[in-house]
């Protein structure tokens, strides 16, 4: 998990700041255990918000903003990403209603969508998914065009892709056919 936080950090720093506007007070969201979504959560300012999470890290980040209820999700702990998954966290997802959900992922497929190296943590992203109300991911662009080995949505599933730079063309098109909007985070 070390090793990945650091590649691609300004990129990532970049796509999280043009997520902060996505957030909106009084809202409960879900926040996965990616690093994309870690530079989210360490940016988010202290505001009344419900943050429902698998992230250790995440919530690590969040439990010094005291507005900010933080609730991390039970299940097995996974030490490679410091985070839980399983069916006790699928369970425990089951209570929430989510205004919205910040994922990212290992790959953007233009026909299959997005997968990740984890069946628990594509499966725990499904459930989130057909829970919130919006799907906001945050990927940068090296994630375009790759395929993981384990998928958990279809483009038609997310609402908008933040990304650092344009994904390449056969990319970009694909997704965008399939009612995926995208937003290229500016460079400050």
């Amino acid at each position: 998990m070390q090793a990945r936080a650091l590649q691609n950090i300004a990129a990532k720093q970049r796509i999280a700041e043009a997520a902060l506007s996505r957030i909106k007070p009084g809202q409960t969201i879900y926040f996965d255990a990616s690093t994309t979504v870690l530079q989210l959560a360490q940016l988010i300012p202290d505001q009344p918000l419900i943050v429902v999470t698998n992230g250790l890290q995440i919530a690590t980040a969040l439990a010094e903003k005291r507005d900010i209820q933080c609730v991390l999700l039970g299940g097995s702990l996974r030490p490679n990403s410091l985070s839980t998954g399983g069916w006790a966290a699928e369970k425990a997802l089951e209570i929430y209603h989510l205004d919205a959900a910040f994922l990212s992922c290992r790959g953007v497929h233009p026909e299959r969508g997005f997968s990740d190296a984890s069946e628990v943590n594509a499966r725990l992203k499904n459930a989130v998914i057909s829970r919130s109300d919006e799907v906001i991911l945050l990927a940068d662009v090296s994630k375009a065009g790759v395929a993981s080995s384990y998928f958990f949505a279809k483009a038609a599933d997310v609402d908008l892709w933040i990304v650092d730079a344009a994904p390449p063309a056969p990319v970009g098109e694909a997704v965008g056919a399939q009612g995926l909007r995208i937003l290229v985070a500016e460079e400050s």
